[in-house]
């Protein structure tokens, strides 16, 4: 009898097979990963790089870290032989550009005699040649750089690295990692000298690099001025402050700056801290100095920033952005381009890549240093020209005048006329307005303002690093700085006076209010700072892999932690908009809000602004009290474009809106085109930008084949907002006439007297991005000439001739002043009609004599 079918052994064999597999699974899982026991001073990246791993995928394999790691946490990660793993270790420490150990006294080398050595850059100097120029070597995982002397009785090279200083024992240097080339020189006269080179290489920066060299010693903890800190006194609750970091005290540098990927400019110069309460932090920002009395060098000669068009600084700041350190490093930066948007006066920034000695410090914000420097240079004012304050201003009899008068006489029924003769009000009351629209406490009085003998007192946006803090968005923070009905430490009775003062006076209540309202209208709205964050934020945003993993080093944080920083702040401005008129209605107690919306047809300029604004727009959007509605102008910047009407038929072109009229378009058109458009053209501009001896001009040709009388034809610049008139100017055919800041200067740079010139100034120095239209003398237009300069461009330059073609295609060619004798401004059609009438008139004369010769033969045959 067959056995009944049973279950039991395959199960068993079942049970075997899944056991059997477990065990080879585990086995090849075991060979396949190991662990690693985090020690101190590891980071993500050097684990990463230590098991041959990129950072994503030791995450991949550790996803509770998530790039934040602690002393003791035990990691999975890939299984390799200890030889291999020592040699990985080795080559990582070659490449890793952020170093993992702090510097030590130990691993540098005394260089004796040369303490009062200044440094030059290694190519000034004639003793020996060096084979590959200081550089941004991205391309290059190692580079081999040859030392060939000249004429040298003793010289010692040095490689300075982020692990420290190796004396070199050869004329040839592997440079692997980025590092600072230093080579000290004894002549034969034993006259001292040191000479300095950057080279970074195997990184890849997106961003300008500023390069410094130091001495260890005299900069690095715990001796020099990077370290300081702060802690609060358990016995007394006072602040202690330990380290030089707090005392400012300048030592010597030596700077390079790379832009555009090439060495624009390197100098000896002081260094020193630069902050307040920050400097205890773990990183520091740094004040550069050029100093001409110590080093024979006065100015930095770098167009530093893109808005900027200077070229020239005696003193700039590489800053962390101080309380935003930690956080995202936008936060100023950004609301300074918005503040730019509002005609206030900022401190230009760029974002930069720091290193010192060959050590990579990250992400930096090269920014102006406003002092004396930043209005000469920006205004080319003289110092005793101009008061410039900070704090509350109150030591400063002319300012401390000013809030006394408004404190006595705001219901007086010239106030607003007698005010506004001292204080620029729009000014004023732009400045406020951001300041409060961002909550910023820090305007308590780390501020800056200032005045021109000829002029008003103006306001800098000066540091708004401590702004956006998201307990202030239910404070009425506006009432705190207007009618404040308590003190806090952020409206002591000095930041608030003059504003509360001016604000008692009815009409200037309204047009504050008015004012506040056109800019929550424009600029100072969510998705403008929204775009300016990110809009700095893709600037860095190549850089931030590497610039984290020395973040990730110094304060234990993640991308993905920053992200939420960046994040934060854009939340805040999302919950902003909604309450800042509620707060508005409170602090000044009115209500009820009207929607206002006006655009125009043409957005290629501002046109658009509301009276008694110096601020112009193309769209209005927003909310307006309904008891102070604005009265709109029009205002055209922009000479090829003329108003024709509202969209409502309406010509006038000022208009008081009422609760009926809230949605309306201006319309533009072009100008009428000349008949003469064509004939007269605008061929040539030329600059020189330069902080003492700027020189431009721009040719306006002939083009047709008659001459053409330019009496009252006009040239506009509608960027510096003036007109030149051509008076009784006469154009032969072919003929330029040329308007220059310097007509003496011109003619002699062409060698031409006979050429026609008129003055013009444009009232700057640099005068980089202009905006001209020609009209005739019914104003009509005619042709125009636009250059808004590329940064690049005047970054590599500051001498530029811009030509435009018949196709109205404008280039550029980097051109020097004694190059301009060979410009021709001559009579080139004239000289094709006189051409043309030359080959004429001979060809009647060999007519004449065939028919001559002809006639004589014929003649001739016949007799």
């Amino acid at each position: 009898m067959r056995r009944p079918f049973s279950y039991k052994k395959p199960f068993i064999l079942f049970v075997f097979i899944v056991f059997i597999s477990s065990i080879t699974g585990q086995k090849s899982d075991t060979l396949k990963y190991s662990s690693h026991l985090v020690k101190k001073g590891e980071t993500v990246y050097s684990i990463s790089r230590k098991y041959n791993l990129s950072v994503d995928e030791l995450n991949k394999l550790n996803p509770k870290s998530e790039n934040v790691i602690k002393i003791g946490e035990v990691l999975k990660v890939p299984f390799i032989k200890e030889e291999s793993l020592t040699v990985i270790a080795t080559e990582t420490q070659k490449k890793d550009p952020v170093p993992e150990k702090k510097h030590n006294s130990s691993f540098y080398i005394k260089e004796p005699n040369f303490k009062d050595c200044i440094c030059s850059g290694l190519k000034k100097s004639n003793a020996f040649n060096v084979s590959k120029s200081s550089g941004l070597y991205y391309d290059d995982k190692e580079m081999e750089v040859v030392i060939s002397k000249k004429a040298i009785n003793q010289y010692n090279i040095y490689s300075i690295t982020a692990s420290g200083v190796n004396k070199a024992d050869s004329d040839t240097i592997i440079i692997n990692e980025p590092t600072i080339l230093k080579i000290n020189i004894e002549d034969s006269a034993g006259n001292k000298k040191c000479f300095v080179g950057s080279y970074i290489v195997n990184v890849n920066h997106k961003l300008p690099v500023v390069s410094l060299y130091v001495k260890h010693n005299e900069f690095f903890p715990s001796k020099g001025i990077y370290h300081g800190i702060s802690k609060k006194d358990t016995a007394t609750g006072k602040v202690i402050t330990i380290g030089n970091s707090w005392k400012k005290k300048p030592i010597e540098a030596f700077a390079q700056f790379f832009f555009n990927h090439s060495l624009i400019d390197e100098l000896p110069l002081d260094v020193k801290t630069y902050g307040g309460m920050t400097l205890g932090w773990k990183e520091k920002s740094l004040q550069l100095s050029a100093r001409k009395e110590k080093y024979n060098r006065g100015k930095i000669n770098v167009k530093l920033f893109k808005n900027l068009a200077v070229n020239e600084f005696q003193h700039v700041v590489l800053r962390t952005s101080g309380n935003d350190q930690n956080k995202t490093r936008l936060l100023d930066k950004s609301i300074s381009h918005v503040a730019d948007d509002i005609n206030l006066n900022t401190k230009a920034s760029r974002s930069v890549i720091l290193y010192v000695n060959g050590q990579y410090f990250g992400i930096h914000n090269l920014r102006e240093k406003v002092n004396s420097d930043y209005f000469k240079y920006r205004y080319q004012w003289k110092n005793d020209e101009f008061i410039e304050l900070q704090g509350s201003g109150y030591k400063n009899k002319n300012f401390k005048s000013v809030v006394d008068y408004a404190k006595k006489h705001f219901n007086d029924s010239n106030f607003v006329a007698k005010i506004s003769e001292t204080v620029d009000v729009d000014d004023f009351f732009n400045f406020h307005a951001i300041q409060t629209y961002i909550s910023n406490p820090d305007c308590r009085g780390n501020i800056r303002f200032y005045k021109h003998e000829d002029n008003k007192w103006k306001w800098v946006i000066y540091d708004t690093d401590l702004s956006c803090g998201h307990n202030f968005i239910r404070r009425n923070f506006i009432k705190d700085k207007t009618f404040p009905g308590y003190r806090y430490w952020y409206n002591p009775g000095y930041s608030t006076d003059l504003l509360n003062s001016m604000l008692k006076n009815s009409d200037l209540k309204e047009k504050f209010l008015v004012q506040y309202c056109y800019l929550l209208a424009t600029y100072l709205k969510k998705e403008n700072f929204e775009e300016k964050i990110l809009s700095n934020r893709n600037i860095i945003e190549e850089e931030l892999t590497t610039h984290f993993l020395r973040r990730n080093h110094l304060y234990r944080e993640s991308i993905s932690n920053y992200n939420k920083r960046v994040n934060g702040i854009i939340k805040y401005f999302s919950k902003r908009d909604p309450t800042i008129h509620s707060h508005l209605e409170k602090a000044f107690n009115v209500k009820n809000t009207q929607h206002i919306k006006i655009s125009q047809n043409i957005a290629d300029f501002k046109g658009i602004r509301i009276k008694h604004s110096n601020l112009s727009t193309n769209k209005i959007d927003g909310l307006f009290f309904q008891e102070f509605l604005p009265e709109i102008k029009i205002n055209i910047p922009n000479h090829k474009y003329k108003f024709d009407e509202w969209s409502d038929g309406v010509k006038d072109s000022i208009r008081k809106l009422n609760l009926i009229d809230t949605a309306l378009v201006a319309l533009f058109k072009h100008v009428d085109t000349s008949l003469q458009y064509k004939n007269v053209q605008l061929t040539t501009y030329f600059v020189k930008s330069d902080a003492k001896k700027p020189f431009y001009f721009i040719a306006a040709e002939n083009k047709s084949d008659s001459e053409i009388n330019l009496s009252n034809y006009t040239l506009y610049e509608d960027i510096s907002r003036l007109a030149y008139n051509f008076d009784s100017t006469v154009l032969m055919p072919g003929e330029s006439i040329i308007l220059t800041n310097k007509e003496s200067f011109f003619k002699k740079k062409i060698n031409n007297d006979t050429i026609q010139t008129l003055a013009f100034n444009l009232n700057t120095n640099y005068p980089n991005e202009v905006s001209f239209v020609l009209r005739d003398d019914k104003g009509l237009y005619l042709d125009e000439f636009f250059i808004n300069h590329t940064d690049s461009l005047f970054v590599s330059s500051k001498n530029y001739l811009f030509s435009k073609s018949d196709e109205n295609e404008i280039t550029a060619i980097n051109t020097k002043v004694k190059e301009l004798i060979n410009l021709d401004f001559g009579y080139e059609i004239q000289v094709k009609e006189n051409v043309n009438g030359f080959l004429t008139s001979i060809l009647l004369i060999i007519t004449f004599l065939m028919c001559f010769f002809m006639f004589f033969i014929v003649k001739r045959h016949y007799n």
